[in-house]
């Protein structure tokens, strides 16, 4: 009997540590996946500003060849308009940057704290399998001295 009792508690112990193994290893996954996101965020972020750096050369070289053709000198408020209009563009790209960045940041953040939570999920649940084991020792010395007695 007794040694059935130790199979039974090896086995809920193996069983208990592969899940632990387990939940670890989706942490894993997750973090994986947060990295790719963040990587990806960056790379989409700087082809976003490329495509609006690409597009406001297009709308200013536009509006000087427009400028040309009507006759208009670039100076003064032309000039100043045209300043004032690449600079807000320039703006709205920086903008589109920042958040960009906080996204991946942000993703990155969260990579880590995955990796903390696994981490502390493997400490734990393998202090859990322990902690289980030495219960169940317990219980079949327990078991083993009654019997004992009462023979």
């Amino acid at each position: 009997m007794c040694s059935i009792a130790i199979g039974g508690l090896v086995m809920g112990a193996a069983g208990q540590a592969f899940g632990v193994f387990g939940n670890y290893q989706q942490q894993k996954n997750q973090i994986s996946q947060y990295k790719y996101q963040a990587a990806l965020t960056e790379q989409q972020t700087r082809y976003r500003e490329q495509q609006q750096r690409d597009a406001l050369g297009r709308q200013m070289a536009g509006h000087r060849l427009g400028a040309g053709f009507r006759g208009v000198q670039f100076g003064g408020s032309a000039l100043d308009s045209m300043v004032d209009q690449r600079a807000h563009g320039e703006w709205n790209i920086l903008a589109d940057r920042y958040q960009g960045n906080a996204q991946s940041q942000q993703l990155r953040w969260q990579a880590k704290t995955s990796k903390q939570v696994g981490t502390l999920g493997l400490i734990t649940g393998g202090l859990g399998v322990g902690s289980s084991l030495l219960n169940g020792i317990e219980r079949i010395n327990e078991n083993n001295s009654l019997l004992g007695k009462r023979k």
